[in-house]
């Protein structure tokens, strides 16, 4: 299974503390553009301190690199956000194919699962966490609807639909996450993780 630092995964960007779908930012030779889309209107001046907190997300110079980012995006209007895959239409049983590395960054995460289903769906799920990459333990989240009422059961999907869970902040063996799949009968699950 590959390990997805944040370095290598997709920044993304929304209106603050507004909210919003999120956008890709536009990229070239890890450089942030100006054509990216904001999901706002920008006042005049901050667009470059925009994309200055882009590139600090996409280039870290310090451990803390992703707060300050959302700090300076924070103040002009904006959120960021790390998003990587860690499985596309998987189905069957097992661990996802990825695995996300949050490096120092120990704050907000969530996980997104888009199903589609056949006959009788079913599949159970385990979010897990690993300080090290090879011991995983049961990973406390909750689901967005009730986002504070974190725990460390399985949860199980039976419909096409958009699950997100959000990983409990206060985790300590959280640098490494992965999912686990068991018990699926006809559930295909593409699933993303985002940290930010």
């Amino acid at each position: 299974m590959a390990v997805i630092t944040l370095d290598a995964t997709t920044v993304q960007v929304r209106p603050w503390p507004a909210g919003g779908a999120w956008n890709n930012v536009t990229v070239v030779n890890r450089q942030a553009q100006k054509s990216t889309t904001w999901g706002a209107t920008l006042r005049i001046g901050f667009a470059p301190v925009a994309l200055s907190a882009c590139n600090e997300m996409l280039n870290p110079t310090t451990a803390q690199h992703d707060r300050i980012a959302q700090e300076v995006a924070h103040s002009v209007g904006l959120e960021l956000r790390d998003n990587a895959n860690l499985a596309t239409a998987m189905v069957g049983t097992g661990v996802t194919a990825n695995v996300l590395d949050r490096g120092e960054q120990f704050g907000v995460a969530t996980v997104t699962i888009v199903t589609t289903v056949g006959a009788t769906p079913t599949c159970t799920y385990q979010l897990e966490g690993s300080a090290d990459n090879s011991g995983w333990a049961v990973l406390s989240s909750a689901d967005s609807a009730t986002p504070s009422t974190f725990s460390t059961t399985t949860f199980v999907i039976t419909t096409a639909t958009t699950t997100v869970r959000i990983v409990n902040p206060e985790s300590t063996v959280s640098r490494y996450i992965r999912l686990t799949l068991s018990a699926n009968t006809n559930v295909t699950s593409t699933i993303d993780a985002a940290a930010g």
